[in-house]
């Protein structure tokens, strides 16, 4: 994902999403590459949970990506000049990423359609999608994850409800930061959450 070469000095590890932005709005390769290393795991994580395709999976962590590089300015830090209130990078991340895979979700859907084809329709049904290494709210439910039979329960899920649980138990995101990520109000994260469940616990007890 090379860009161009600059001359600005290696910044910092240590420096916030924020600060690396600020110095990426000024064509920084080292910070945006740095951004890419910080946040790429955790966002291909996120598109593959909808999407349930490696190979586009990855092409929609790289257009992210390549959005930031090419119209850093996309990012902005506060929502509004009234409210002032403070829009985390990784909350802002998350939701184009989301946005971007429910329309690859649907695109893929249309071509099927339109193909009168369904053969790749369950064909990663069974893939395994590594774990980040931390504490989740509900281990119950991450221990049915590691299972075949809860990923092909998880793949018949809505698009949100997946993008939702994803946020949720794999990112560990509180429920106001999950619709945060989603652009939805905290009542309709609650339900996304509470209806992804339910039909989760339906289909793995059928």
């Amino acid at each position: 994902m090379s860009k161009v070469e600059t001359h600005q000095p290696n910044p910092s590890e240590s420096l916030s999403d924020g600060e690396l932005m600020e110095l990426v709005r000024k064509h920084d390769q080292s910070a945006f590459d740095i951004l890419i290393r910080r946040h790429e795991e955790k966002l291909y994580h996120l598109a593959w949970s909808i999407v349930r395709n490696r190979e586009d999976a990855s092409d929609i962590v790289q257009e992210v990506f390549f959005t930031i590089w090419d119209n850093p300015g996309v990012w902005k830090p506060k929502q509004s000049v009234l409210s002032k209130k403070q829009v985390k990078f990784t909350t802002w991340l998350f939701r184009v990423t989301t946005n971007r895979s429910l329309n690859a979700q649907r695109s893929k859907k249309l071509k099927s359609f339109l193909s009168f084809s369904n053969d790749k329709e369950s064909e990663v049904f069974g893939e395994a999608v590594s774990q980040p290494n931390k504490e989740v709210p509900d281990q119950a439910l991450i221990q049915q994850e590691e299972s075949q039979t809860f990923e092909v329960a998880f793949a018949k899920l809505a698009p949100k409800q997946k993008a939702a649980i994803h946020l949720r138990y794999r990112e560990n995101l509180s429920v106001g930061e999950v619709a945060k990520s989603l652009d939805v109000s905290y009542k309709s994260a609650e339900s996304l959450l509470f209806r992804g469940k339910a039909r989760l616990k339906e289909l793995l007890t059928q």
